[in-house]
């Protein structure tokens, strides 16, 4: 080791945990020898110094009312662009997500049977209004046509393809069946 103990290495030589580098060169060191006792001397007189008294019950009312004056006399910094936005921004998010809460968890309007729509042996299933096709609209205009049927064409072996290849009569059977298993709604 070519240079003294650190301040670092001072400590862990007076607490007993000094590297085996560090201790072989404080045994041959006279001046880091020399430190390390200098330390302890100031360790042991700040033990044996007397207790220092706990401040007054009005200490911290005084001192807090000072800094407070301190810090009420000096000069704000005007804020930077991004501090000034920052709210108005958080404040319009939120502001958009309660209303995209409310249009997309508002309970949905009761079905109603629309004679356009007709399962063989079903009732009539609820077509969607204006604004069900509108968002329909917005939500799949950007895509491709190529994007879109590969998305909303049911996949080989799922039950929407298995029903579609049903015939008629089985489709009637099919409803049949559901309606039981539902609880008798025939």
């Amino acid at each position: 080791m070519n240079s003294h103990l650190a301040p670092r290495h001072v400590v862990e030589a007076i607490d007993g945990t000094l590297a085996p580098a560090e201790d072989i060169h404080l045994r041959g060191c006279a001046a880091c020898r020399a430190e390390v006792d200098r330390v302890r001397a100031i360790l042991k007189d700040a033990e044996g110094a007397a207790p220092v008294p706990d401040p007054s019950p009005l200490f911290w009312d005084h001192f807090s009312e000072r800094v407070r004056e301190v810090t009420s006399a000096l000069p704000v910094a005007p804020p930077t662009w991004w501090e000034s936005w920052w709210r108005p921004a958080a404040l319009a998010g939120a502001a958009l997500a309660v209303v995209a809460l409310v249009v997309f968890l508002r309970p949905a309007p009761s079905p109603s049977p629309s004679p356009e729509i007709v399962v063989a042996g079903a009732e009539a299933w609820p077509a969607l209004d204006g604004e069900g096709w509108d968002l329909v609209v917005s939500l799949t205009e950007e895509l491709a046509w190529d994007e879109m049927t590969r998305v909303a064409t049911p996949k080989a072996g799922t039950a929407d393809t298995l029903i579609d290849e049903l015939s008629p009569q089985e489709r009637a059977v099919f409803v049949k069946l559901l309606k039981q298993e539902m609880g008798g709604l025939e």
